[in-house]
C-alpha cells in the first residue's frame, strides 16, 4: 500500500495513517513499522529546494533516499541511477546463466528465446515508465549488457534491438493500449480530444496537447503525446 500526498497537504500525513492503521485493525491485519518507509520526492532535489522546509519525520517510521516501488526503485530526486544499477546488476547475473547453457549445448532457437525471456524482459521491465527519467550514461549501461550478450553469442546468433528500440516499442504498445480502451488504467489521464474541420495531415492521436515543461517532458503520456507531432 502507498500513501501519496502532495506538499501542500502533508499536516494530513499522521492523520492519513491513523486511518489506515485504524482500517488494517478493522480488518484483522498490522501495520508492520518495519516495512513502513517515508520518501520525500522532488525533481529538484534537496540541494536547491533548501528553502522549502521539510516535513517533521514520522514517529516510528523510516525517512529513506529510495524505496522500489512495483519492482522499480525511486529516489527522491527522481533519478534512475539507483534502478539502472539494480537492473544492470542483475542482467549480469542473467548473462552468466545464459553463458552456463550456452555451454552445456542449449540450442540457438532455445538461447535466443531463454534470453529474451530472463534478460531483454529484465531490462525492459517497466520501461515506459522510467525511461524518460534515465540519463544518457544509464542508458549506455544498460544498452553495454545487451551488447555483451551479441557479442558473446548469448542470444541464438539472432541480433537484439537496442535499447532505445525495445523502448520505442514499449512506448507505442503501452500509448495504443491507452488511447484504444477507455477502461485502461492510464486512459484517465489523456487529456481531452479536439476535432475540426480543417483538413490537415494525419496526427498519431487527436488529443489536446497539454502545456509543455522540462518535467513534464520526461512523463510516459506527456512525451508520447508530442512524439510525432510536428
Amino acid at each position: 500500500m502507498f500513501l501519496i500526498v502532495p506538499s501542500s497537504l502533508t499536516s494530513t500525513i499522521p492523520t492519513e495513517l491513523a486511518h489506515i492503521c485504524s482500517w488494517a485493525t478493522s480488518n484483522n491485519l498490522r501495520l508492520n513499522p518495519t516495512k513502513t518507509h517515508e520518501l520525500l520526492v522532488s525533481p529538484k532535489g534537496p540541494r536547491r529546494d533548501h528553502h522549502i522546509p521539510l516535513p517533521p519525520p514520522l514517529p516510528g517510521v523510516e525517512r529513506v533516499h529510495s524505496l522500489k516501488l512495483l519492482g522499480v526503485v525511486l529516489q527522491g530526486n527522481l533519478s534512475m541511477g539507483a534502478h539502472v544499477s539494480d537492473v544492470v546488476s542483475k542482467g549480469a547475473q542473467s548473462l552468466f546463466a545464459l553463458k552456463t547453457l550456452k555451454g552445456h549445448g542449449l540450442s540457438h532457437a532455445a538461447l535466443h528465446t531463454v534470453c529474451m525471456a530472463i534478460l531483454v524482459s529484465r531490462l525492459t521491465y517497466a520501461l515506459p515508465a522510467w525511461y524518460g527519467f534515465a540519463t544518457e550514461a544509464d542508458l549506455h549501461r544498460m544498452q553495454s549488457v545487451l551488447n555483451k550478450a551479441q557479442r558473446w553469442g548469448l542470444a541464438g546468433d539472432v541480433s537484439l534491438p537496442s535499447l532505445t528500440q525495445l523502448a520505442a516499442q514499449a512506448d507505442s504498445s503501452l500509448f495504443k493500449s491507452a488511447i484504444s480502451s477507455d477502461s485502461h488504467v492510464l486512459h484517465q489521464f489523456l487529456p481531452p480530444p479536439v476535432s475540426h474541420s480543417h483538413h490537415l495531415r494525419h496526427r498519431p492521436h487527436n488529443f489536446l496537447l497539454p502545456l509543455s515543461s522540462s518535467l513534464r517532458s520526461h512523463n510516459f503520456l506527456h512525451r508520447l503525446l508530442y512524439k510525432d507531432t510536428y
